[in-house]
């Protein structure tokens, strides 16, 4: 009820019935001194309610059927939840209206009364009361359908979670130092999810395969996975170019020791026509120790003060 929850504040605030289970946990609030083991609870997705509802109306059901949810406001506002304090719709044009609800609606069904609707924040069906709806949709929908659901936020969720974490990584790519780990760190992560949870088929159940097509469509899934992994490459690239970056200048930094090894240690050179031979082996030693030890001090200057591409990063500034 919404008793359960606390009063409104700036902050987000889980309701008590959640924060039974979790607070041991789990904390969200800002200013309490947390445990070694807790952890902060931050919201991905706005603070609308995802609804899974299935309706047994014998009167709606017909009213829908042989086409009658094309142009009804009531499917409508079952489907979007909406309602705007009973003024209306939200929808005030009926070619949008007709266009959203045709959208949303999964029609196999809808000459018998049964009809499913999926949107961004609802998964819901209507059907008559009868044997089948009674008991076989309504277990469903305690079961499996539920099960959909929260695939579908899952899905939405983590990808909304990473497309901030890269966004996040591309706002202070010069601060970091290590920045190739964070961005290693994020590419891993998502290979992960790719692999063990974004699910491209969840049922050999042909309704089940449609259902969830319907839903990553509505949710606009696969178009922000697309822009997260359009995301990463791009990170993975300027990171791949400063580490080419890298290698060129510390491959200058050793080009002059080596040229000088090269010399002296490889070709023959007649010392004894020119100074004792004892004194070229010391010349010889002390040039390649200098020579050495400013190619050390050279890399070393170079690896901490690298010109990165100031082209990529200007391109990640603007884009976060």
């Amino acid at each position: 009820t919404f008793s359960d929850y606390e009063s409104k504040t700036k902050d987000f605030t889980l309701p008590k019935f959640i924060k039974r289970f979790l607070e041991p946990v789990f904390s969200e609030a800002l200013g309490k001194t947390l445990k070694p083991d807790a952890a902060r609870i931050k919201p991905v997705l706005d603070d609308r309610m995802f609804a899974v509802c299935h309706y047994k109306n014998d009167r709606f059901s017909e009213e829908l059927k042989n086409g009658g949810f094309k142009t009804s406001e009531n499917w409508y506002k079952f489907v979007f939840v909406d309602n705007v304090n009973g003024s209306g719709l939200s929808c005030q044009n009926q070619d949008m209206l007709g266009g959203l609800i045709g959208e949303t609606t999964y029609t196999r069904w809808s000459d018998l009364g049964t009809l499913y609707g999926v949107s961004r924040y609802s998964f819901v069906c209507v059907s008559n009361n009868e044997n089948f709806g009674r008991n076989v949709i309504s277990a469903h929908f305690k079961t499996m359908y539920r099960e959909l659901a929260l695939i579908w936020l899952m899905n939405r969720a983590t990808i909304l979670a990473f497309s901030e974490e890269a966004a996040h990584i591309s706002r202070h790519i010069e601060k970091y130092s290590d920045s190739a780990n964070k961005i290693n760190g994020l590419y891993g992560q998502y290979i992960r999810f790719i692999n063990r949870f974004y699910f491209r088929e969840v049922s050999p159940q042909e309704q089940g395969i449609e259902l969830h097509d319907l839903a990553i469509k509505n949710m606009r899934i696969n178009e922000q996975l697309k822009a997260l992994d359009e995301e990463i490459e791009e990170l993975n690239a300027y990171t791949s170019a400063a580490k080419m970056e890298r290698l060129t200048t510390l491959g200058a930094c050793l080009l002059p020791p080596s040229l000088v090894v090269g010399f002296f240690g490889v070709n023959t050179f007649a010392w004894e026509h020119y100074i004792d031979a004892t004194w070229g082996w010391i010349v010889t030693s002390v040039v390649i120790i200098f020579g050495f030890a400013l190619a050390c001090i050279t890399t070393k200057w170079a690896l901490g003060r690298c010109p990165r591409s100031k082209r990529s990063s200007n391109k990640y500034k603007e884009k976060a």
